[in-house]
């Protein structure tokens, strides 16, 4: 098993290689094995993929969702080729494009006392009971962070397994959420249990990287998806800052 486990990095660079070398007759070519977390691929990939496949026909795409950690973990083993997830990427055997930032945005229950404010400031957060995910993912640290930082208390008994419990927990006025925004532009919009309120002087975001391993013989190729990622990113992803 340990033998096996060994060998996958190097099938697998054979097979990019397989793959470069149509890739370089036909553009990119052959199949990309992508890892992408829980909290930004259902609400990232649909503007990325269909225009992802208009550029390069002959690619096809297989979509694998996990938590950072571990992600990062299975393509150093050579079951990814790719992934997009948020940073930080500590090891140093991982190349990494940033792609964008995106913002957190503060939801609270409809009939919560915050939600009749027409604007908040950084006080009306101080003391707050604060909802996120649970640990593994980058978003949960980067919410610990702020409450850190704003003096609000994060609910470590109340941590939810995906977006949508924390969704729901905030809709039932267990706490505030600090969901990031294209989550928001997908999941909320039509919601009525939940509203996102303005905070003036506070200003928090996660950054977007896609990652593959130095070693990749596509490095070339990879680079190229970051950039037409990013030139997706400014044109439909308004709530995004691209990263250049």
């Amino acid at each position: 098993r340990e033998i096996a486990r060994r060998a996958r990095p190097v099938l697998g660079d054979v097979q990019e290689i397989i793959d470069l070398a149509a890739s370089s007759k036909h553009g990119l070519y052959g199949t990309l094995r992508l890892g992408v977390p829980s909290t930004l691929g259902p609400y990232l990939l649909p503007y990325i993929v269909p225009e992802l496949h208009t550029r390069y026909p002959d690619l096809k795409l297989y979509v694998k969702e996990g938590k950072p950690k571990d992600l990062q973990e299975q393509l150093q083993a050579g079951d990814f080729d790719l992934l997009v997830l948020p940073v930080p990427i500590t090891s140093k055997e991982i190349a990494v494009e940033l792609l964008f930032r995106e913002p957190l945005l503060v939801t609270v229950a409809r009939d919560h006392p915050l939600a009749k404010k027409k604007s908040l400031t950084r006080a009306d957060l101080a003391g707050e009971s604060v909802l996120t995910i649970e640990q593994g993912h980058h978003l949960h640290e980067y919410v610990r962070t702020i409450c850190e930082d704003i003096g609000a208390t994060l609910l470590r008994d109340y941590e939810g397994t995906s977006l949508d419990t924390v969704r729901i927990m905030a809709g039932m006025g267990v706490g505030i959420a600090f969901l990031p925004s294209l989550y928001v532009r997908s999941e909320i919009g039509s919601r009525q249990e939940v509203v996102v309120v303005d905070v003036s002087g506070l200003t928090v975001h996660r950054q977007i990287a896609l990652a593959w391993r130095k070693s990749s013989v596509n490095a070339a190729q990879f680079a190229g998806i970051a950039e037409l990622m990013r030139d997706i990113s400014a044109k439909k992803l308004p709530e995004v800052t691209v990263i250049r």
